[in-house]
């Protein structure tokens, strides 16, 4: 009888009609305006970038889409610019708004799929469609291991291990997720840092195959790994990255870009699937985020680093020539990261000193992007 009274009372809920949004803000809540675009790609590639307050994409009787943060309690944008701790910078002819031409919300950030850091003598556990996972960090730091497991119905799934390092209590972590809808149960991501300055993550995805459950090995990565995103909206997550190769190979690091990268776990094989025509959406995303960064500093554009890594996304966005164009007229004639070759054909790392010839930066980068699968390069 009660479970008839609560599906009665859902079913009520359900049918009731919805409340439409209200963006329009009472008092001395405001809106802080970031934006305005007339493409959606290009509003959220921007918003994405914000996230303290978390950036959002709103429509307007105008037709355009605002790009908003807040709602926040200020009537003075000057003091708020002074005490705004977030990252990227506010753009200059960022404004207040009530709300009151906005029409409803269009996209904002989904809740991420958050990750159980690991520890010695602490287990911990990852839950993805009921399914919950465990993850033990074993031994110690100077010869440890992960032991990864999974239990339904109070029988044993799988009990796999991989080996860790070092760092492993300082930097792996467990998550759930599904990544593969071609096997009936999700999958664990267990994230391990292997120290370095930077860098990296080394990941491993447990999940179901033909013989019972496996490892599968991802790439080695910078930074923080892998992220996860459900681009075209199916509830399986793909993989994010961007592109390791641009880091250091034209500027420093943290004056580095890097163009996205976007993966698949599929039948225990992870496939690179950036060129795939569905993410073109996100590609678009990534590039407007990149150039909005040029609209707060003008400088950018100048810069070998960023050029490198925007050339490359247009490639993929089928704009090559275009950028090509904007590259040669652009970039810094001289950097620290000058690309090096050596006349005798043999590895620069061995070369004699007075065989060393410098390479122009746009044949340096013909080179580099043509090595890297991005092509067709302009005029090569």
């Amino acid at each position: 009888m009660a479970r008839l009274f609560a599906l009665l009372l859902l079913s009520l809920f359900m049918a009731a009609p919805l409340r439409a949004e209200t963006l329009q803000l009472q008092g001395k809540e405001r809106w802080i305006a970031i934006a305005s675009a007339k493409d959606l790609d290009e509003a959220i590639g921007i918003a994405q970038l914000y996230s303290d307050p978390p950036g959002r994409v709103v429509s307007s009787k105008s037709g355009w889409y605002g790009v908003v943060i807040g709602p926040v309690k200020t009537a003075d944008l000057v003091a708020y610019r002074k005490s705004y701790q977030g990252w990227p910078e506010l753009p200059k002819d960022a404004h207040l708004s009530n709300g009151a031409n906005y029409l409803e919300t269009v996209w904002q950030p989904k809740a991420a799929v958050k990750p159980a850091e690991l520890a010695f003598g602490k287990p911990v556990e990852a839950t993805a469609e009921g399914l919950p996972f465990r993850a033990e960090l074993k031994g110690n730091a100077d010869s440890s291991s992960v032991e990864v497991s999974a239990t339904s119905a109070g029988h044993t799934l799988f009990t796999l291990s991989t080996k860790a390092d070092q760092y492993a209590d300082t930097g792996s972590t467990l998550a759930a997720a599904r990544l593969d809808p071609s096997v009936s149960l999700p999958q664990a991501i267990l994230s391990r840092f292997t120290g370095g300055a930077h860098c990296c993550v080394d990941t491993t995805f447990f999940t179901e195959a033909a013989s019972g459950w496996q490892m599968v090995s991802g790439v080695t990565l910078d930074g923080g790994g892998y992220g996860l995103e459900d681009f075209d909206g199916d509830g399986t997550y793909e993989l994010t990255s961007v592109d390791n190769a641009f880091l250091y190979a034209f500027d420093s690091y943290a004056a580095s870009f890097a163009p996205m990268q976007i993966w698949q776990l599929r039948g225990g094989k992870i496939a690179n699937v950036t060129k795939d025509e569905k993410f073109r959406s996100a590609l678009k995303r990534d590039l407007a985020g990149m150039e909005f960064q040029v609209k707060l500093n003008p400088e950018l554009i100048q810069s070998r680093g960023y050029l490198a890594a925007w050339v490359a996304t247009k490639i993929e966005l089928g704009q090559g020539d275009e950028a090509w164009k904007v590259m040669l007229a652009n970039y810094e004639k001289t950097s620290d990261f000058e690309t090096q070759s050596c006349t005798t054909g043999g590895s620069v790392d061995d070369c004699p000193q007075d065989k060393l010839k410098t390479v122009p930066f746009p044949e340096a980068l013909a080179a580099f992007l043509k090595q890297n699968g991005y092509t067709p390069v302009p005029g090569n």
